[in-house]
Order: structure tokens, then C-alpha cells, then sequence
């Protein structure tokens, strides 16, 4: 059944969805509760019990499971994403186990604080509830990298990328569409207000990437799409022509040559 909580919003950098680690489902879930639980540049945060209970989605409802989950969780590396590469990091350093009051304090890395919190660009928003409700590890990283994209109604991936970020290591794309591909995209069409069809994009014989299309739920999206992007490769090639690299280094002769271009293909004028 599908959810659309609006209060109970995930917000982090786009860098978290395209940042690599192998966690399990539970670990995932731990992970995006705690990001959840962030309001601002905060350097700890606090569960009590019930929060914890309510967001961690295990069936093992008692401490000792959440404080398994917590040092797995803590016990391992994730290569965060940057502007120029990666760091490895451990992103919660350390983790206070009141066992009296039956609270948790979990403590940030540095390094990782940037990336939580009142972002105000380069962030994405998801339902927490959406997020809990996928019940596999590849759904949930494959969620984050769509809702990325959620405004722009597709995403194209390079398949090496997508097999990196959803850690899998599959060397024919047959056994990884079939058993990871189409098992996540189900989970996600029928847990989250997302819709999510996709195309294998080629390059000679071999599938280079996959296209996913949000929200898609008929052929007229994907004219859309479509037009969208031919109006974009139209402008580019007039930028070319016109040996500048952006639209506000075009004269009024420029622009009005190009809005007529756009006008003769269907298009809206540039303004």
C-alpha cells in the first residue's frame, strides 16, 4: 500500500544517495532514521526507546537488537562522496548506550555534518515512511538515487555506477535486471508514491546504462521527456554556433534567431 506522509520528511546532500556502503536493511533504515532525527549542523543526537522502536522497523523490538544494529553500524566504513572524489569515513564514531534510561547518543563525524540538516541546495527529500516500507537493501539505495531526480522526472545511470552504489557484483546484465532491476523497481511502485519504468541504453552491443523514468504513467510523459531534451541539444548546438557557453552571452540578434529555431521545432522561446 502505497503512503503520502508529507510531515516525515529524510533531508540530506544529494552526495549521501551517491555515496557507497554495504549496509543490510536494517542497518539502512538505522542509518536514514538517524539523518532524519538531524534538524541542523548538530555534532550528536538522542533516540529514546520508543523513537527508536518506531523508526528502525525491526521485528526485534527489544534494546539488544537496536544496539546490535548500532554497532554493525558503527563498525563499518562508507566512502562519502565529494567534489573530487571520496573520503572513507566511519560516520558514527561513537555511540553512548544509556542502558538505565534506555537512550541512545550517536555521534557524527565531522566530516559527514555538512551533509545533514537545514540544507538549503543540493538536497533530496523522501517519506521516511516510504523509505521503511521497502523491505530490500537494493530498493531503498535505488529509491534515494531516483528521488534525486524526482523533479526532473528521469535519471540516466551508467550501469557500473548503479552496480557500485547497490553493491552487487553482477557480470551479466541478464542475472543482475532480473534478480536486483526489476525486484527493486516492483518493491518501489508498490510502497512509494513513486512510478518507475526504465530503458536499457546501449552503446555498440553492450547495455552501457539505464534510463529511469518517475512518475511515468503513460507514452505522453515520455514525449515530454523526449522534448525536453531535444529543446536542450537545440540550444546547445545554437550556443555552439554562436561560440559562447551560456544563454546570457547571446546578443537580441542571438536569442531572437534561436527563439525562432525552437518556435519552427514546437518548442518555447528561450527568455
Amino acid at each position: 500500500m502505497k503512503t503520502d506522509n508529507k510531515n516525515l520528511i529524510v533531508k540530506h546532500h544529494n552526495y549521501i544517495n551517491e555515496s557507497i556502503f554495504n549496509f543490510n536493511s536494517l542497518e539502512l533504515n538505522a542509518f536514514i532514521s538517524i539523518i532524519f532525527k538531524v534538524e541542523k549542523a548538530e555534532k550528536s543526537i538522542v533516540f529514546n526507546i520508543d523513537e527508536i522502536k518506531k523508526y528502525f522497523n525491526s521485528k526485534d523490538r527489544s534494546f539488544k537488537a537496536f544496539h546490535d544494529i548500532l554497532k554493525r553500524l558503527q563498525k563499518q566504513n562508507i566512502e562519502l562522496k565529494t567534489d573530487n572524489g571520496y573520503k572513507s569515513i566511519m560516520p558514527f564514531p561513537v555511540i553512548d548506550f544509556n542502558l538505565n534510561e534506555k537512550t541512545v547518543e550517536i555521534h557524527f563525524n565531522e566530516l559527514i555534518i555538512p551533509y545533514l540538516g537545514d540544507l538549503k541546495e543540493k538536497f533530496t527529500l523522501y517519506s521516511i515512511d516510504e523509505f521503511l516500507a521497502l523491505n530490500h537493501k537494493h530498493s531503498k539505495r535505488l529509491f534515494q538515487l531516483l528521488k534525486q531526480y524526482n523533479s526532473v522526472g528521469y535519471r540516466t545511470i551508467k550501469i557500473d555506477f548503479l552496480k557500485k552504489v547497490l553493491a552487487v557484483d553482477y557480470s551479466r546484465f541478464y542475472d543482475f535486471e532480473r534478480f536486483v532491476l526489476k525486484k527493486s523497481i516492483d518493491e518501489i511502485n508498490q510502497f512509494t508514491t513513486l512510478n518507475v519504468e526504465y530503458e536499457k541504453i546501449k552503446k555498440g552491443r553492450e547495455i552501457e546504462s539505464v534510463k529511469f523514468y518517475l512518475n511515468k504513467n503513460s507514452n505522453e510523459s515520455k514525449q515530454k521527456i523526449e522534448n525536453y531534451e531535444n529543446r536542450i541539444t537545440v540550444i546547445k548546438r545554437a550556443l555552439e554556433t554562436f561560440e559562447v557557453k551560456t544563454l546570457k552571452e547571446l546578443t537580441e540578434v542571438q536569442k531572437k534567431i534561436l527563439n525562432v529555431t525552437l518556435i519552427q521545432k514546437g518548442f518555447n522561446k528561450i527568455r
